[in-house]
């Protein structure tokens, strides 16, 4: 029976159908992972960045405009997660993740320099196929790293070959860029690794590669599946205006540095000074204007809850690192809820 498409299942999971939403997660989650682990970030960075990144489409799953790029629409959201958590960590971005949409896992697979090892590759065609797919340029590789970590993503329309070999002076890092005829890209592939395989076969057995080495963990599996529970349509969302964090061209190594953030939305703003000290995080926040409100800080890992003061402020210490949103009960009027912060 085939799939059902992007836009019936994200309508579907608009209104909290739980199998949709798993449908989604199970279609696009290698995606997300791969991007994520492409920034060689450890797995627990890399589960955070993933968690974020579906709580972002949670966030805004109705502000998709094109279903049919969603995938392209979540590795955007999880490259810019990615390079946000390396930015306010203090590390260094690796060398073209800033412009590698997709990221390099074939690099997370095997080494450039360094033939595949017999334990992780079945077959000799496995050997032959991998072995053909290093000798394609970077664009083309970027392309069909994207169709193995998205099977639904369609194929551009052929051009001649040549294309490929000049994609690398388009604009770097855009998926358009690595629009270079995944037909003959493909072809190219099979020919030479070997002249009876199928279309679909190669990348069927590039993604078993792929995934027999570097699997999505079934906790962040679990953790993506579940993130549909944060749902909350009746509340007005107040959107990241401001943060520190994005505006630093070198974060502070060693943490310790203040994160200031600023929402707004529902007529009111909300300004955020995160801290973290000894892999704690101390929030020190405002709502204005000032309104008998109470807020709740909400975390996959827990939530906290506290009354705002006479002048609209309010903390919470020991907050976990993660993906966290504050939310703000006023007593009267409509409950306004920020976007999701990875800290």
């Amino acid at each position: 029976m085939a799939e059902p498409e992007n836009a019936e299942v994200l309508r579907a999971a608009a209104t909290g159908d739980q199998k949709a939403w798993e449908s989604i997660v199970d279609r696009y989650a290698n995606l997300v992972w791969s991007v994520a682990r492409s920034f060689q970030l450890a797995q627990s960075d890399a589960s955070d960045v993933s968690q974020a990144t579906w709580l972002r489409l949670v966030e805004h799953i109705d502000d998709v405009r094109d279903p049919d790029k969603l995938g392209s629409w979540l590795a955007t959201t999880a490259r810019r997660e990615a390079l946000a958590l390396l930015r306010r960590g203090g590390r260094d971005v690796p060398a073209g993740a800033a412009t590698d949409f997709v990221g390099t896992l074939a690099g997370s697979i095997v080494s450039s320099d360094e033939e595949p090892d017999a334990g992780v590759l079945r077959d000799e065609r496995d050997a032959a196929l991998w072995h053909e797919f290093r000798t394609l340029s970077e664009p083309c590789q970027q392309l069909l790293r994207v169709l193995i970590a998205d099977p639904r993503r369609a194929t551009p329309r052929s051009r001649p070959r040549s294309t490929c070999r000049s994609a690398a002076s388009d604009r770097p890092g855009s998926v358009a860029s690595a629009r270079c005829d995944a037909d003959w890209v493909r072809h190219d592939v099979l020919g030479r690794a070997d002249p009876m395989i199928g279309e679909e076969e190669v990348l069927r057995a590039l993604r078993d590669i792929a995934g027999r080495r570097d699997p999505v963990p079934d906790n962040v599996l679990a953790a993506a599946r579940a993130s549909i529970a944060w749902r909350d349509p009746d509340a007005a969302l107040a959107q990241l205006t401001a943060d520190s964090a994005a505006t630093r061209l070198v974060a502070v190594r060693g943490g310790g540095s203040p994160r200031l953030l600023s929402f707004f939305g529902g007529s009111l703003t909300i300004d955020v000074q995160a801290t973290t000290r000894a892999g704690a995080v101390e929030l020190v926040g405002e709502v204005s204007p000032a309104v008998p409100a109470r807020v709740v800080l909400e975390s996959p890992a827990g939530s906290l809850e506290t009354d705002v003061d006479g002048e609209g402020r309010f903390r919470f210490r020991g907050v976990v690192a993660g993906s966290v949103r504050l939310r703000c009960e006023p007593v009267e009027g409509a409950a306004v809820h920020t976007e999701w912060v990875l800290l």
